[in-house]
């Protein structure tokens, strides 16, 4: 078939989707006007009517099948049997306004219950990380064998080790989960924050929503303490104010400036409210956190080299950590099997709540499978045909009614039945109008109102 030719058929299927009832009747129109000019070629041969309309029915192959192949190039026929299958629906529902409200909830569960577990699944597991490059960072997770071992800190000499033992790691931050107690003229409240290094922002790719964040130059002990707002935090305490900027909070009894207000981003291990630069606690300046190998308070993220590679980098830290298990053996007991794992920092932000998610997810996709296939089979047209069916084939059994393989059997006319349906008493094919033949006209029982002629006009 020729590009034209393909284009035309299918715009012939569109406009057969507007134009179905009409063309219908043309068609139903078109094919009488020849059978009823072969019928009176026949009469004129000498037949009688009867016998005349039923060699030209025969003659032109069947009606029913010429119609039916005239349909199969109009219209889209999975768009009929959609709008088929609707139309049925809505009738079945209408009949019964009990089921249809119990469809109804069914359905708005496992819908509502599917939406909802999604939206917390991508929220917490699906959706890129707001940082610039997020997935260049990374996050160095030490534990050892042992209750409460699986997710050790790092401290202050390890960390200088792997920043300068690991090339294929551009960068290396500390962060230090830690709570505070905030004064102000409304009272003391105590919140939880995180203590960082100046370089935290800069490795994370975060950006100021308004004023700056940390630098390096805000490290070391003689800096004045700043503090970087979470934006959750700004918006729910200070409702948004832009002048907070500037302004000195006082936080276990020390000042320090707002110098800035974090965009929105998620915070691993748990949620905090403002950043704040070491020298707001004397502990983590101390002799002890400096350089006590074995006292470990701070957690390590890290962003990959330009053209280092995440498996580049754990084989790096692995050799390092190796080496200083060997010089540093009473910070490392043999038996308690220390180790460090370099995992990507998007995966460790959802590990704790993944197995459960998708648990619940799986258990909201069966549930909303279950109550679709629980009210596809209710809404099914077998369902509502049972007894109709069976008067059918009772009546079958004692004259020669069709039998038909149809979709929807209360919705079809005897125009569009099936081509391999046969008489039940005499096995003749429909189409040939079974009545007519020798063979089962004399069995079958005189109806009123049911005459040969007549099966032909239904035929038709």
């Amino acid at each position: 078939m020729s590009v034209f030719g393909s284009l035309r058929a299918a715009l012939a299927r569109v406009t057969g989707l507007f134009t179905g009832r009409r063309a219908d009747a043309d068609l139903r129109a078109e094919l009488e006007a020849h059978l009823e000019m072969q019928t009176a070629e026949n009469i004129r041969r000498g037949m009688h009517p009867n016998e005349a309309r039923r060699h030209a029915m025969l003659s032109a192959g069947g009606l029913t099948q010429a119609a039916e192949s005239v349909r199969d190039r109009r219209g889209l026929p999975w768009v009929d049997g959609v709008a088929a299958d609707l139309k049925y629906a809505l009738r079945a529902l209408r009949h019964s306004r009990a089921f249809t409200v119990i469809v109804v909830l069914t359905l708005a569960l496992g819908i509502g219950a599917n939406t909802a577990i999604f939206s917390v699944v991508r929220g917490v597991l699906l959706k890129p990380l707001p940082n610039r490059d997020g997935d260049r960072l990374v996050y160095l997770r030490q534990s050892a064998d042992g209750p409460g071992q699986g997710d050790l800190d790092f401290s202050v000499p390890e960390v200088t080790d792997l920043r300068h033992g690991v090339p294929s790691l551009g960068g290396i931050a500390e962060y230090s989960p830690w709570s505070v107690v905030y004064q102000s003229d409304e009272g003391a409240v105590r919140i939880s924050v995180g203590l960082i290094t100046g370089n935290y922002f800069e490795i994370m790719g975060l950006s100021p929503v308004i004023g700056r964040l940390t630098r390096p130059s805000d490290d070391g002990p003689g800096v004045p303490g700043v503090a970087v707002l979470t934006h959750e935090y700004w918006m729910r305490r200070f409702h948004g104010d832009p002048s907070i900027v500037g302004k000195q909070l006082r936080f276990d009894n020390k000042l320090a400036t707002v110098i800035g207000v974090l965009q929105p981003a998620p915070f691993y291990p748990r949620p905090i409210d403002a950043l704040l630069n070491m020298v707001m606690s004397e502990h983590h300046l101390s002799a002890q956190m400096v350089q006590g190998r074995t006292h470990r308070m701070t957690a390590v993220v890290a962003r990959l080299a330009p053209g280092a590679t995440l498996q580049q980098a754990r084989s790096e830290v692995a050799s390092v950590y190796t080496r200083l298990q060997g010089e540093y053996k009473d910070a490392y007991d043999p038996a308690s099997h220390y180790k460090v794992a370099v995992i990507p920092f998007h995966e460790v932000l959802g590990e704790r709540a993944r197995l459960t998610l998708w648990l619940l997810m799986g258990a909201a996709a069966f549930r909303g499978c279950a109550g679709c296939s629980s009210s596809r089979i209710s809404c099914s047209p077998s369902s509502g045909r049972s007894s109709a069916s069976a008067s059918r084939s009772a009546a079958s059994s004692s004259s020669c009614l069709w039998r038909r393989d149809t979709r929807h059997a209360p919705t079809r006319s005897v125009s569009t039945s099936s081509s391999s349906a046969s008489c039940s008493r005499c096995r003749w094919p429909s189409r040939s109008c079974c009545r007519f033949s020798r063979h089962c006209r004399a069995k079958a029982p005189s109806r009123p109102g049911f005459s040969p002629a007549a099966i032909a006009r239904a035929a038709v």
